[in-house]
């Protein structure tokens, strides 16, 4: 299964010391109503302090005063409050730490400080926390902010701020967001191509036999051109059982003749025969794919069918499962070397068309509702090692109907 897209840790410590007051002081352009923001830390003796700014603290208008004259004197210019902002790109900040740089950010003797905002690389506890506000209360400002990295983040990832996370991290969340809504429309449109050609979502076992291309092979329907084609096939058939889980269609890759015992608990199969590669439509030019043997299967069937009480009687079956964003293209009507429907895959070469992940269950032929996970812990003996020709002596030779065939 594919693990969930999410963004790490972005790395403030990454960042050289100027570039990260640089990304502070942008995020505060529009923290208050500022008259002027000054970057002090960027001109060397900045005395503790990184940027200082000034923010306008628009008065109310008196309305009533304004009535009483038509003559009232000019409102007051608007008062500057004074913000000093300190950056640290410690990875690292204990209370104690915490408080020094607070001190030395507020002397006592200093200018009167409105405002005080921390801007650090770190995160910090509670006891840190704690005694920022305690020190910024002492040294008598009127508010007081400490950023951790969690709070730098949360800030970054608005959308107000996307131009700073792309220019300070290569990261763009409204360029991964516009890129997703075209990825789940292509995918989508994918989905429903595929049930009207294949079938419904709630259909189970549709049996349709359909080709697997892979989309980058350019010796198509040429075998004699692809000296390992025996060993990996780059086009075959294989039967389509439905949209069992979401986002994939199911092929059945291997379907063997297989014992359950009474309890259900244990199974046994007879793993060296497959039934699952179809007899037909076969591949063009090549045998090699089919591995099916005519003998074998007459023999495996007949013990199987006839050795074997119909209760007991189940199939092996390995599902594989292709991912809609791998099918590159739905062919309905294939072409005069293979009829359709193809599928225009994205082969890896590990597993060709599929995801890297299969599903294997023990199933009853009828409605018997015995359904097993085999394992090698619930695996017993059961078929011989090699299987007769003929019904062993003193067993029923009946031959009942082995359930549906692909």
């Amino acid at each position: 299964m594919r693990a969930t897209r999410t963004l790490n840790p972005l790395h403030f410590e990454d960042l050289e010391p100027h570039r990260f007051e640089d990304l502070v002081r942008q995020l505060i352009y529009d923290f208050r109503h500022w008259q002027s923001i000054e970057a002090t830390g960027r001109l060397g003796a900045d005395e503790g302090i990184d940027v200082r700014a000034f923010e306008v603290a628009d008065a109310e208008p008196d309305a009533a005063a304004q009535e009483e004259s038509e003559e009232a004197e000019p409102p007051p210019a608007p008062e500057q409050r004074l913000w000093v902002i300190q950056c640290k790109r410690e990875k690292k900040i204990g209370p104690s730490r915490l408080r020094a740089i607070v001190e030395a950010a507020l002397p006592e003797n200093g200018d009167r400080v409105h405002g005080f905002v921390l801007a650090a690389a770190c995160d910090f506890s509670k006891r840190s926390r704690d005694a920022f506000r305690e020190v910024a209360r002492e040294r008598q400002a009127q508010e007081f902010h400490l950023w951790g990295k969690a709070d730098l983040e949360d800030m970054l990832f608005l959308p107000k701020n996307d131009h700073l996370l792309f220019a300070y991290f290569s990261i763009s969340l409204q360029v991964r967001r516009r890129s997703l809504r075209t990825e789940l429309r292509s995918r989508l449109a994918t989905k429903r191509k595929l049930i009207r050609v294949l079938g419904e979502v709630g259909q189970h076992r549709a049996w349709k036999t359909v080709l697997l291309r892979d989309a980058a092979e350019e010796r198509y329907p040429y075998v004699s051109e692809v000296p390992d084609f025996a060993k990996r096939p780059r086009w075959f058939y294989r039967i389509f059982m439905g949209h069992l889980i979401p986002d994939h269609v199911a092929f059945l890759v291997r379907r063997c003749y297989a014992y359950i015992d009474d309890n259900a608990e244990h199974w046994d199969a007879l793993l060296d025969y497959n039934r699952a590669i179809p007899t037909y439509p076969e591949v063009l030019f090549t045998k090699n794919l089919r591995q099916r043997d005519d003998s074998k299967e007459t023999r495996y069937d007949s013990y199987w069918s006839g050795q074997i009480e119909e209760q007991n009687r189940v199939w092996f079956e390995v599902t594989r499962y292709i991912h809609y964003d791998r099918v590159l293209a739905v062919d309905e009507d294939g072409d005069a070397y293979h009829e359709g429907p193809h599928l225009l895959v994205a082969f890896s070469p590990a597993d060709g068309p599929y995801e890297p992940f299969e599903m294997a269950q023990v199933e009853a032929v009828r409605g018997f509702g015995r359904v097993l996970r085999p394992t090698r812990d619930n695996r017993i003996r059961f078929f011989p090692e090699a299987i007769p020709d003929a019904p062993r002596p003193g067993l029923p030779e009946t031959h009942t109907n082995t359930g549906e065939e692909p």
